[in-house]
């Protein structure tokens, strides 16, 4: 009856993005582009292209980052790559960092003369033998001959290029050499000099820098002269393999998540990822809370035959659970003037009211309603604790609930007339009610239904019947300890649904109900995961009952 109160979800309104956590999808959420909208590599490593082993490109740089896009492979080259980066064109498998290791072909670092600084038994490339460190080069061999040293010959990595040791050749000294074909300076020989030369292979600044043949081809790029460093994979690497490709998660279109869907933070986040900045939802239901009753504190423990106000502090946090937008509570006492002033001022969506419902001498709401020309449409209701409650409209499109003035009869209230209603106004669905079996039997109501707190756990069920409606502190089940104190709950997990699946939750659990139960008492909520619904009469041990679970434990998305 409660949602159908209402004539259908409040208007819809666009939000930011983080203004719109707590609230209702109003229409659904639609992919405004695929999911990756690009090829993108799942790990740090390289991107390849063909069989290995590969040509390292870009081996000096960072390579390819996430923000940013490479240069195409060719076939057989390979490049660094980010996770997240684009792959370029060309790239057939993502191979990890892990899974591959670098093959250094590159030649020996050389000082300016060419000395090779990482060993002394070679001489540096494109340099003649004789010059200020060839006596270094000279000390292990002796087949040198004058031909090595031509205009011709343009690199120094042959056996027979150069001499290490042995005596001076007719065409080559190093230093203090006294042979008529070489000396150190001034040399007139057509062979070779170690400075000042006049023969076609060396320029009066130094020998000719190396240049390729007249037929070679045009020399690669610098970029591609990089790669003498060969990658090699560790394993077998499979075509597509840590390439997340392009619309793999949704293609442009997609419907994401249906209407009514409570927005989460991870809702935000599927919206931001899909192109969104602002979100249509349903207007949050404004609700304003009115506490009724002189008897009331609102600070400081009970005196002198007054209460303090349990339902104000439990409330406002309650309704902001179910999604509501709250004001109050508003304090009014037992004043019919200012209780009428509310109802008729109030713009809220819905007024709640807390005490005043039943017909004792201070019990306002049902006179005001009267007089105000409210339309009475729930008047007491078949549950305990909780009979007394109230549904009224007050006014097209604007609800009063008046809530029992005993605090766990007014959480009876919120469960079954204020929950639905606002679910009807936030545009949320019900959800299929959950279903546990009882861990142990419940004395019922002989006319009407009861609402028992439980909590769920997983333990042997009990073969008798507990008379859970008792009040006497000093009845205390095994679990509760010796203090008579409830133990705590287990972590929730939902049961089964009436629709017949399953939530998720162990079937091994049950739903055990709690002690302190009673119409006044909280203690009995303060540890319950939900409410059974016990039929008039009671339920045996085992009998599978609904449960409706409290706000905070209730999963909203699909």
């Amino acid at each position: 009856m409660a949602a159908r109160a209402a004539r259908g979800p409040l208007p819809a309104q666009l939000r930011e993005l983080g203004d719109a956590l707590g609230q209702v999808l109003a229409e659904p959420l639609t992919a405004l582009t695929d999911l990756p909208s690009f090829d993108s590599s799942a790990m740090d490593g390289w991107a390849v292209s063909g069989p290995g082993p590969w040509r390292l490109v870009g081996a000096g740089g960072p390579g390819i980052l996430a923000g940013h896009t490479g240069a195409a492979l060719e076939d057989g080259e390979a490049v660094p790559i980010a996770t997240g980066a684009p792959v370029p064109a060309g790239t057939t498998a993502v191979l990890r960092s892990e899974h591959g290791e670098v093959h250094s072909a590159r030649p020996p670092a050389t000082d300016q003369l060419g000395t090779d600084k990482s060993a002394t038994d070679k001489p540096a490339t494109g340099q003649n033998a004789a010059g200020p460190h060839a006596e270094r080069q000279n000390t292990t061999r002796n087949h040198t001959t004058p031909n090595h040293t031509t205009p011709n010959h343009t690199t120094g990595t042959d056996d027979n290029d150069t001499t290490e040791t042995g005596p001076t050749s007719p065409s080559a000294t190093a230093t203090g050499s006294t042979s008529p074909s070489a000396t150190e300076t001034g040399s007139t020989s057509p062979s070779a000099t170690a400075t000042g030369p006049t023969s076609p292979s060396a320029t009066p600044h130094g020998p000719i820098p190396r240049s390729p043949a007249p037929h070679s081809p045009t020399p690669p790029t610098p970029e591609r002269r990089v790669p003498h460093d060969r990658l090699h994979a560790h394993r077998p690497l499979a075509p597509g393999q840590d390439i997340r490709p392009r619309g793999q998660e949704c293609r442009s279109g997609d419907r994401l998540l249906r209407a009514g869907t409570r927005v989460t933070p991870a809702v935000l986040g599927l919206a931001a990822a899909a192109g969104y900045d602002t979100l249509r939802t349903v207007r949050r239901p404004r609700v304003e809370i009115l506490v009724l009753g002189d008897e009331l504190l609102d600070s400081g423990p009970p005196r002198d035959g007054l209460v303090r106000d349990a339902l104000g502090p439990m409330l406002a946090p309650w309704l902001r659970a179910l999604g509501a937008e709250v004001t109050g509570p508003h304090r009014l006492g037992d004043d019919a003037g200012l209780l009428r002033r509310a109802v008729t001022t109030s713009t809220a969506d819905l007024l709640v009211t807390t005490g005043g419902t039943a017909s004792g001498p201070v019990d306002h709401v049902h006179p005001v309603l009267r007089s105000t020309g409210a339309e009475l449409l729930v008047d007491g209701v078949a549950v305990r604790p909780g009979h007394p409650m109230l549904l009224a409209r007050t006014a097209p499109g604007r609800h009063l609930v008046g809530l029992p003035g005993n605090p766990l009869a007014a959480v009876s209230g919120l469960l079954t007339l204020v929950e639905p209603l606002l679910r009807t106004l936030s545009g949320r669905a019900a959800c299929a009610p959950a279903r546990a079996p009882l861990a142990e039997g419940v004395t019922g109501h002989p006319r009407s239904t009861r609402l028992v707190p439980v909590a769920y756990r997983t333990t042997e069920p009990t073969t008798h019947r507990i008379d859970h409606r008792t009040t006497d502190p000093t009845t205390r089940r095994a679990d509760e300890g010796r203090t008579g104190r409830t133990a705590e709950p287990a972590p929730h997990r939902a049961p089964h649904r009436a629709d017949g699946g399953s939530t998720g939750r162990d079937d091994a659990e049950w739903a055990v109900p709690l002690r302190f139960n009673g119409p006044a008492m909280l203690r009995g909520v303060a540890a319950a995961d939900g409410f059974a619904v016990v039929p008039p009469g009671g339920a045996e041990p085992g009998a599978v009952v609904e449960v409706v679970e409290l706000p905070w434990f209730e999963g909203e998305i699909e």
